[in-house]
């Protein structure tokens, strides 16, 4: 949810730049905690991957763990505090 909206205020404000060099310009202010966005793409990509159900769970960590160059244990940890959050939090 978070990532939209500043993809949002990016289309409207920001043609100068790319998302990248946008979202780099908010961390380096202190706007953006930069492990809370790669936690929200970690799980993003959790998501959509098992969504469409081609690995097992544990391939799907093996895999983040790769892409993020985190342990095997970290992606559990950010996947079951997301799990943890959304029990405390129901949809929207």
């Amino acid at each position: 949810m978070g990532i939209n909206i500043i993809h949002n205020y990016f289309e409207v404000y920001c043609s100068e730049m790319t998302i990248e060099e946008f979202c780099k310009e908010l961390a380096n202010k202190g706007f953006l905690d930069t492990k809370a966005i790669r936690n929200a793409y970690i799980v993003r990509d959790f998501d959509e991957a098992y969504s469409r159900g081609e690995d097992k769970i544990v391939h799907i960590q093996m895999d983040l763990a790769d892409r993020y160059g985190l342990s095997e244990h970290m992606i559990q940890n950010i996947i079951k505090h997301r799990a943890e959050h959304d029990k405390l939090n129901p949809a929207k």
